[in-house]
Order: C-alpha cells, then sequence, then structure tokens
C-alpha cells in the first residue's frame, strides 16, 4: 500500500492520556507517514514522549499555539500536514493495533474514477470510526441501551442537512457492506483526504474545547463531499474529564454552539429548529429525571446548563433584534 496517512494529535493539559493515544499510534502494524501534535495548553509534551516518537522512524512535527481552540489545533494540523490522507485523533483515544491499516486498505481499494466530487475522481472522501466510549455517563450496558432509547426519544442532534452526497455515491466491491454513508463523524476520530480540509476550515469561532465543532464541519463538508463510516475501525475514547469544562458550562456551551451550527450551517427551514427545540426540551427532562437516580450533581448542573444557555441564546438575539432598530 502506497497511502501516506498523516495523523495529526490535538492535545490540552492531558500529558498521560497523550502517552497512551501516541503509544497506540506508534504500536500499529501499518505505520502513519508522519505524527503531528497541536498543544494549545500550559502543559508541555513530556520530552520521554518525543524521544519516544523520534526514535519509532516516524517523522514528528510539533506545533504550540497561543490559545485554547480544538478547531484553530486541528486547522494548524491539517497545514502542516504532507500525507494523502489526514487522520485527526483527541488525545484520550486508543486505537487498535490494525486501525491505520484497516484505514489504509480502504482508501487504497477507492482508485480514481468518474465521481461529482471537486475534481478529485475518488468516490470516498472520509472515513470515520465509531468506536467505544469509555467513562461516559450513563456506564454499564443496561444503563447506556436505556440513555440511547431516550436520545433517540428525544430526537437528539435528529437535525441534519437532508442531503447526503455519501448516499450517491457507487462504492468499489471490496467497500460495499464496510461503509455507511454519513452526515456527521466525531471529530476526534476524523480521517478526510487532504483535498477536503484544503477546501473547508474547522470553524474557529468556536472557543476552547468547542462542543459541536465537529458537526459544524461535518454538516458543511457533506455538502460537497461523501464521508462515510467504518464500523471495523476499532477505537476506544477514553472519555478523559480533564481539560473540558464543568458541567454546567457543557451544557450551557452545547445549547450556544448547537443553535450557531442550525442557524449558520443548515439550509433547512422551519423544521430545523423545531427539532432543535423538541431536543433541548427533551434533554433538559431527561437529565432533570437522571438528577434523581443516578450522579445527581452531574446531572443536575447539566440541566441547569441548558436552561442557562437557552436564556443566554434568546437574551442575545434579543437585544441584538432590538439594537438592529
Amino acid at each position: 500500500m502506497n497511502v501516506a496517512i498523516s495523523v495529526v494529535v490535538s492535545t490540552h493539559n492531558r500529558p498521560v492520556s497523550l502517552a497512551r493515544t501516541v503509544r497506540s499510534i506508534l504500536s500499529q502494524s501499518y505505520k502513519p507517514f508522519e505524527l503531528i501534535i497541536v498543544n494549545d495548553g500550559e502543559t508541555e509534551v513530556p520530552a520521554d514522549l518525543s524521544l519516544l516518537i523520534e526514535d519509532a522512524d516516524i517523522r514528528y512535527i510539533y506545533r504550540r499555539l497561543d490559545r485554547a481552540s480544538l478547531p484553530a489545533s486541528r486547522n494548524a494540523g491539517a497545514q502542516a500536514a504532507n500525507g494523502d490522507v489526514i487522520l485527526f485523533l483527541d488525545d484520550d483515544i486508543e486505537l487498535a493495533s490494525d486501525f491505520l491499516q484497516r484505514l489504509a486498505e480502504m482508501y487504497q481499494a477507492d482508485l480514481p474514477g468518474t465521481s461529482d466530487g471537486v475534481g478529485s475522481g475518488y468516490q470516498v472522501d472520509g472515513i470515520g470510526a465509531i468506536g467505544t466510549d469509555a467513562g461516559l455517563v450513563p456506564s454499564g450496558p443496561i444503563r447506556k441501551k436505556i440513555w440511547d432509547f431516550l436520545m433517540f426519544m428525544v430526537g437528539h442532534t435528529r437535525w441534519m442537512p437532508r442531503r447526503c452526497l455519501a448516499a450517491y455515491r457507487f462504492l468499489p466491491l471490496s467497500l460495499r457492506g464496510r461503509l455507511r454513508p454519513t452526515r456527521f463523524i466525531i471529530g476526534g476520530r476524523l480521517s478526510l483526504r487532504r483535498y477536503v480540509v484544503e477546501d473547508i476550515k474547522f470553524n474557529e469561532d468556536f472557543a476552547g474545547y468547542a462542543v459541536a465543532e465537529d458537526r459544524d464541519f461535518s454538516y458543511r463538508a457533506t455538502q460537497k463531499f461523501a464521508l462515510f463510516v467504518a464500523p471495523e475501525l476499532k477505537l476506544i475514547h477514553h472519555c478523559e474529564s480533564q481539560a473540558k469544562p464543568d458541567w454546567y458550562s457543557w451544557g450551557e456551551m452545547m445549547v450556544i454552539n448547537h443553535f450557531r451550527v442550525v442557524r449558520d450551517a443548515l439550509e433547512e427551514g422551519v423544521g430545523k429548529w423545531m427539532l432543535l427545540a423538541w431536543d433541548l426540551m427533551g434533554l433538559i427532562m431527561v437529565h432533570l429525571v437522571y438528577s434523581l437516580f443516578g450522579n445527581r450533581e452531574l446531572h443536575w448542573n447539566m440541566a441547569r446548563g441548558l436552561i442557562g444557555g437557552i436564556y443566554r441564546v434568546f437574551c442575545q438575539e434579543a437585544i441584538s433584534r432590538r439594537c438592529a432598530y
């Protein structure tokens, strides 16, 4: 195979978690073309970890940002990358040892042909992984299934573009059944061909940890490019809480950023606002119920943050409209 994969890892004050991520990259059966670490935190990358990378005979690029911004970190990593394919990872991801092998095989199987893409000739413009989340609330298989059912009932993030370009692409025989068309890929497990990130950037208006920045990117990208998910790509997302905002701020940020995504990245009409309203009201109710039976502080603060975010959004909109007159 001759697919050159650049791995971009964005990190923020999680050196222990970063070390686990890097070791899983270095232990791949198919070595990456280069490893790029973009650090936007106050904690430096440990010297022994840098030496470990340099000894692995993999090109190593290190970038330091002077502001905390996950989208800016990803853009900086993409700009520094030289590979044919760019894989974006968060610093709490652990890859299965054959992850890059399978990923490279998929891109290699997609030979250039006739496409309605932007002059690429490829059918597959991006591939994401589903993976396993560890450490998320709720824990345990039964509670997780209940949680997933409730999220389905409240229509969580069901507001999305109607158009899915990947659904109209004819995949090579070797990829059929292995890739599923999608409108959304989680940013911390997203791979893209180079021309995609040259055309579409992560929105740096999403500050800090930037909840929903990957949804904003995916919704804009899927209008022009064919994105897929590959269930066979195995990874563990350890969902480290360090460097994340507190649960109240998380809930508030979720509302504000989801409102921005619906407003700026979706062209659909009034229906998108109805779906968003149903989503947010349902989330508040679910967290209030879970606060009675589960981690009371976590779910109570999430519910408060969601309500606070709704208040901020509508107050800001009302003030801005009033000032316009």
